[in-house]
């Protein structure tokens, strides 16, 4: 995505691109421009604000291994730099923000092992969001189903576009949260509409997730996500960065509280699930129909 330069130019930084971090396979550190389609994330910095793209729209922005590491690495390294402000994290296109799993790279999963190294693995990257010193903001271009809602509460603010939708599926597949969203949910809505939106697998548009507390602002009619971004931003820009971290942390702890005891058993439930063999027959037959 790209906000507006006005809004930049406001802020009396000037827009960089930065490549130095080291890539794994699949991450660009590029400004995205002209970027072959292999780049499935491209990193960029502006100024105070670190903007981060899932680069896979014509497969809906799956979390695949590649771009886990990618955002897991891309987290990790630019946790030290001392001048961002925020972190806005997007999808390509306007379909989809996040997917979820990429269900073909997942098909290989076929051990409780193995499951439950990819949950961790995927937790872990997300956790580098949550811990993350500035603010993260998921600016929902799509939809945001199963993982991919996951990846949307992993981050501390959700801004979106009006047509955007958002839902805990994995019940679909007869499998269960995996990456910490189970309690990142929790805390949002409270575990009576928690339980409500994972059992149903209610998939809501962005004015219900504005009244369950999951969404933080829409863009109002004739409103661009670029221009709700830059609107929602404005105060956040205006701040030093000490005093951003501050507020960051001394809420992060709150985020956290009890996480381990939560994860710990989603991830056992989650491995159960995955490798039930009620889940394989659910995704062999979501893949039948996907040719």
């Amino acid at each position: 995505m790209h906000i507006n330069e006005e809004f930049f130019s406001r802020s009396g930084e000037r827009t960089v691109t930065d490549s130095s971090i080291p890539h794994p396979n699949g991450l660009s550190g590029s400004d995205g421009v002209g970027a072959p389609s292999t780049q499935v994330l491209l990193v960029r910095k502006d100024g105070p604000i670190l903007r981060v793209t899932l680069n896979r729209p014509e497969s809906r922005n799956p979390l695949s291994g590649d771009l886990v590491a990618g955002l897991h690495r891309t987290f990790t390294h630019y946790a030290a730099d001392p001048d961002l402000k925020v972190v806005i994290v997007t999808g390509a296109g306007n379909k989809a923000f996040a997917a979820g799993g990429d269900l073909k790279e997942l098909m290989a999963v076929r051990t409780s092992a193995q499951a439950a190294e990819m949950s961790n693995m995927t937790r872990a990257a997300f956790q580098t969001i949550r811990d993350f010193p500035v603010p993260v903001i998921a600016a929902m271009n799509g939809d945001a189903l199963g993982g991919g809602a996951e990846f949307a509460v992993a981050c501390d603010i959700r801004v979106a576009a009006h047509h955007c939708r958002m839902g805990f599926i994995q019940g679909r597949l007869n499998i269960s949260t995996a990456w910490g969203g189970a309690h990142d949910l929790n805390q949002l809505v409270g575990p009576a509409t928690a339980l409500r939106l994972l059992a149903r697998g209610e998939v809501i548009d962005m004015q219900t997730g504005l009244r369950l507390g999951l969404i933080d602002d829409v863009a109002q009619e004739g409103e661009s996500l670029d221009d709700v971004v830059a609107r929602y931003c404005a105060p956040i820009i205006e701040k030093v960065p000490r005093v951003v971290r501050t507020f960051k942390a001394i809420t992060r702890d709150a985020k956290n509280a009890n996480r381990a005891q939560t994860d710990q058993l989603e991830t056992e439930l989650f491995t159960a699930n995955w490798v039930h063999d009620d889940h394989w027959e659910a995704a062999d037959k979501v893949l039948s129909k996907k040719g």
